[in-house]
């Protein structure tokens, strides 16, 4: 595990001295911080999303993307998580929810800097970024959700992005009934 995390370390570029063992022990604790946070939000997903699934075509159209850029890293490290908190949990949440084709990827910088850390939701039939339902006033107006940092705001994601499929769903099932 230790070989492993050295790896890490240089190819983060990383300076293996004294105040790397601070940072490996900072890692590992807020590593189960970050599991414990995912496990009961995932938990909670489920038992949201059992009864209903999710089409696979519509899914696959929709990406999520998740900023990776130095200040969502750095404000999730301020609230303890690790940086793939929200990558992991998304993705997580899609493929409980029936929805393993829906694309969840790590992202350049989205520009909302200063409401890090932030997610995009991007579909195939539009350029750009969409804006969708659940979206708080300034997130519609940006076209991305700002602020994911607390297990609340992962599951609003998650619930705006799901209603999203379910309404395209519904347009789907009004076009074939006519």
């Amino acid at each position: 595990m230790n070989i492993l995390l050295l790896m890490i370390s240089f190819f983060q570029g990383f300076n293996p001295s004294s105040s790397f063992m601070l940072t490996n022990i900072s890692f590992h604790r807020n590593l189960k911080v970050s599991a414990k946070i995912k496990e009961d939000i995932v938990g909670t997903a489920i038992n949201l999303s059992k009864n209903s699934s999710l089409d696979p075509d519509i899914c696959s159209a929709f990406t999520l993307r998740v900023c990776s850029s130095t200040s969502c890293a750095k404000a999730r490290r301020k609230f303890q998580l690790d940086e793939y908190y929200t990558l992991g949990t998304l993705d997580t949440l899609a493929t409980n929810a029936g929805a393993q084709f829906m694309n969840v990827e790590e992202s350049t910088c989205l520009g909302h800097c200063k409401q890090a850390p932030c997610v995009a939701v991007e579909h195939e039939d539009y350029y750009g970024h969409i804006a969708l339902e659940g979206m708080t006033e300034m997130e519609f107006a940006k076209q991305a959700f700002l602020n994911v940092a607390f297990d609340e705001d992962v599951k609003r994601v998650w619930e705006c992005v799901e209603g999203g499929v379910r309404t395209m769903m519904e347009m789907e099932d009004e076009d074939g009934q006519v």
